[in-house]
């Protein structure tokens, strides 16, 4: 059985054999997957992405803050592990705005919006996010969740295509379709900090949203942002950040960061 290993040579010449059996197998209905004990059906290409316990702490602080009914933001949605979750938690009642500017990703993402069942309880937003409504370069390789604005990101190797996407800001578009969401989840590969610097809004009144951001800080540059100005808008919000990916700076490490009320 080691012979036909992941691999191994005979392993490596099987795979398109095994992806196409896959496909045919479960290409319309999809691929059973369990995600934070969500269960999920996705296309079986994809199936890698979809594990076990992605990002299970995350998961946790998020589900425990997503009520029935709950209006959840999931910017840089990419192929729809958060959206699908938010809408699971959420119920039949909630809604999901699913940020996602890579039409590659995006077409993925709304097969598996259909294949869940979930067409009406998520809608897909094909903008990226930033401080401003506009247009900008989108710089995407593939489906590459490393996709990102502005330039493209080292990581993938010069693989990119630059596209070019229509953008947004949290608070625009908040204000035009009358959203006032209970939660969000921030991934967008270094313009996390212009998203925030864009959602001033939300973070007023009484009852601000739960919000969850990966943080990129080598890649903030990019953006024109930095540290220092991050801090500065985080004091001006009033909220601290608690890191939930095993940080010792939530600020200065990558991870995911929980942006909390002070409470004074």
């Amino acid at each position: 059985m080691r012979a036909l290993g992941h691999g191994t040579w005979l392993g490596r010449r099987l795979r398109p054999v095994r992806e196409w059996a896959l496909h045919v197998g479960y290409g319309k209905r999809g691929l059973a997957r369990t995600v934070n004990g969500v269960p999920l059906r996705i296309l079986p290409e994809f199936r890698w992405y979809f594990v076990p316990d992605y990002d299970a702490a995350v998961a946790a602080y998020l589900r425990a803050r997503t009520k029935i009914g709950a209006t959840c933001l999931s910017v840089g949605a990419n192929l729809g592990v958060y959206p699908l979750q938010f809408a699971h938690w959420a119920g039949a009642g909630g809604r999901v705005y699913a940020f996602e500017p890579n039409p590659a990703t995006a077409a993925v993402l709304r097969r598996h919006v259909d294949l869940n069942g979930f067409s009406e309880r998520i809608r897909i937003v094909e903008r990226a996010v930033s401080n401003l409504p506009g247009e900008a370069t989108f710089h995407a390789a593939g489906v590459d969740g490393m996709s990102r604005l502005g330039a493209s990101n080292p990581g993938l190797d010069g693989r990119t295509a630059a596209i070019a996407v229509r953008v947004d800001s949290l608070d625009a578009f908040c204000a035009a379709e009358g959203v006032r969401p209970d939660v969000i989840m921030i991934d967008i590969e270094g313009f996390e900090v212009a998203a925030l610097r864009g959602a001033a809004s939300l973070f007023q009144g009484r009852s601000p949203p739960a919000v969850v951001v990966e943080m990129h800080p080598d890649a903030w540059r990019v953006a024109g942002d930095d540290r220092g100005g991050l801090e500065r808008l985080l004091a001006e919000y009033r909220v601290r950040p608690v890191p939930l990916s095993g940080q010792t700076d939530a600020l200065g490490e990558y991870g995911h960061v929980a942006l909390e009320p002070i409470i004074a």
